[in-house]
């Protein structure tokens, strides 16, 4: 299994609200970058998007604890599989740090080519998460 962790950052919004922002699914399009992504749909328990020139992806809610943890995972018709847990923590009332933790079931072959730009994608989102939660 790999792990892949993004930078944890301090977003100056309570958690609850970075929450809200996060567990509705249509809004994790703006997290994304918009050049390397297509044909992003999104209803209340998944949401999908072509990656340009690459695979397509799907993701379904798992779990959500409000103000604390978003736990997706991807759909059986993925070409590989992975979890991808969104973490926020609560530092008072007023803000939170958010993270995310993504586990992948992929070879070591794979595992090369793409924990690179993965790192670099959920840092991406992580960043962006800061500017329009």
């Amino acid at each position: 299994m790999t792990r892949i962790e993004s930078k944890h950052l301090v977003i100056p919004k309570p958690a609850n609200a970075v929450f809200d922002f996060v567990v509705d699914l249509k809004n994790i399009e703006q997290l994304l970058p918009q050049d390397k992504i297509s044909n992003f749909t999104a209803n209340e328990k998944s949401f999908g998007f072509k990656i340009t020139g690459a695979i397509p992806v799907e993701l379904e809610v798992v779990n959500a604890v409000p103000g604390e943890l978003l736990q997706l995972k991807t759909t059986p018709n993925n070409s590989f599989q992975f979890t991808l847990d969104i973490h926020l923590k609560a530092i008072d009332n007023s803000s939170c740090e958010a993270y995310q933790i993504c586990n992948a079931d992929i070879n070591t072959f794979l595992k090369m080519m793409v924990e690179k730009p993965l790192t670099a994608l959920f840092d991406y989102m992580v960043d962006k998460l800061l500017q329009v939660a």
